[in-house]
């Protein structure tokens, strides 16, 4: 499902099993179906042989039958003088993050100066850029915690609802096709309450599912 493979080693070889309705199982490999996501990175052939194009990581989607499943690739430079330069993680995610780096062997980018990061976030919370007065405070500002303190002041704000709403809307299709106007008002009114409310995930979903 998984594979990262070092330079020199520039080829795999996925295999697919099917397991039917009756427990029983058969290697499918020859008959299975192969797409790469990324086809400079890497090429697959009819049978599922994987051949490095270029370095990067790529997806090989697998087909059969009314099944598909995706198995991840990735080909690094083999860097023998690796060694992880990393910041210490400071929430899950970047546990996350940081293990996959260094998997891949790369270190993260530096931290972007505060002009750079106080126009990203306003666009990745907020779908704005910030004023020229917000943008000039902030770099102004001294406090080490400012970055922090930025990114809960901007969640509280309505345009957080606002704009993850709207983005949630596009995911979950709130759309007269398939709603009428009452419909979609409604919807789109229960996702921005439920997001400015901030109501744990697993509740939406429950939600929508019941």
């Amino acid at each position: 499902a998984e594979k990262i493979l070092t330079d020199p080693d520039s080829t795999i070889a996925i295999r697919a099993t099917a397991t039917f309705s009756d427990g029983s199982t058969r290697d499918v490999t020859r008959i299975a179906c192969y797409e790469t996501v990324n086809v400079g990175i890497a090429a697959v052939s009819a049978d599922g042989n994987v051949t490095r194009k270029g370095f990067g990581e790529t997806t090989v989607l697998v087909r059969f039958l009314n099944l598909q499943q995706p198995a991840r690739v990735a080909f690094i430079p083999a860097r023998p003088d690796f060694a992880w330069r990393g910041p210490a993680p400071r929430n899950f995610i970047d546990e996350h993050v940081f293990a996959k780096l260094l998997r891949l062997r790369i270190n993260p980018s530096p931290a972007c100066a505060d002009e750079v990061f106080v126009r990203r976030v306003f666009l990745d919370l907020l779908g704005v850029l910030p004023t020229s007065a917000e943008a000039r405070d902030f770099v102004a500002n001294r406090d080490s915690a400012k970055r922090a303190k930025l990114v809960d002041q901007l969640l509280e704000r309505p345009e957080f609802a606002d704009f993850w709403a709207l983005k949630w809307a596009d995911l979950l299709r709130v759309e007269t096709r398939s709603l009428d106007p009452k419909g979609v008002q409604t919807f789109h009114h229960w996702i921005r309450e439920s997001i400015a409310a901030n109501r744990p995930m697993d509740e939406f979903v429950a939600d929508i599912i019941s």
